[in-house]
């Protein structure tokens, strides 16, 4: 009975790989002490980036106005879920400073496959995303972020584990990419990333619904 069940789960998660195709996951967590593009982030700065370095164990980036300091990944193609996927982007962001009057400067973008983007901008207590508020956070503190997509047409935002905002994506223009950092010429800002990763990954429910499947085939002996 157990070989049985056994061998009935690996054939559905052989089935749910076949199905799935070939998820990925892209980390990076500056408690290694190491900056982004050292781990294969492509940087991009302005005015010379900011002022950088770590402490406790998170990348502080000190803008100032005329300068900026962003990563992004390119995965051009193969940036989206397939069938019973998930896109999925999760940080860990205290925003430190925002000067006025320009409310906004972290940033997080992500360009999907069939040219759909789903940005983010942060405030020092709000985010924003075209051009309307859309969440609110206790400022100067860190906070976990979650985004999740399964067709990159929509998509939830998670803040502490907690939904917080649903969305549609919208058109966008380029490559498949996910870009964080300080995104803003006009503010100066500070910000502290933990880390930053995302990927492709099955839907929970599916594992189930396969696994399921599979008790379900189970006869017992008389």
């Amino acid at each position: 009975m157990l070989r049985a069940w056994l061998n009935l789960t690996t054939v559905a998660l052989l089935l749910a790989g076949a199905a799935w195709g070939t998820p990925y996951w892209v980390e990076y967590s500056a408690a290694n002490g190491n900056f982004p593009e050292t781990e294969g982030w492509t940087r991009y700065t302005t005015g010379g980036g900011d002022a950088r370095y770590f402490e406790d164990g998170a990348l502080v980036l000190d803008g100032q106005p005329g300068t900026h300091d962003a990563y992004a990944w390119y995965r051009p193609g193969e940036l989206d879920p397939g069938p019973q996927e998930l896109f999925v982007a999760r940080w860990r962001l205290c925003v430190s400073q925002v000067d006025p009057p320009y409310p906004l400067d972290p940033i997080v973008g992500v360009n999907s496959d069939e040219q759909r983007g789903i940005h983010l901008y942060f405030g020092y207590e709000s985010i924003q995303a075209g051009g309307d508020i859309i969440a609110t956070f206790e400022a100067g503190v860190f906070h976990d972020y979650e985004l999740r997509s399964p067709n990159m047409l929509t998509h939830d935002l998670y803040i502490d584990y907690v939904l917080a905002y649903s969305g549609e994506s919208y058109a966008a223009v380029g490559p498949s990419f996910v870009a964080w950092g300080d995104g803003g010429l006009h503010a100066g800002s500070s910000s502290r990333w933990a880390g930053f990763s995302f990927g492709v990954i099955p839907e929970p429910c599916s594992v189930w619904l396969l696994l399921g499947a599979s008790l379900l085939r189970l006869k017992p002996r008389g």
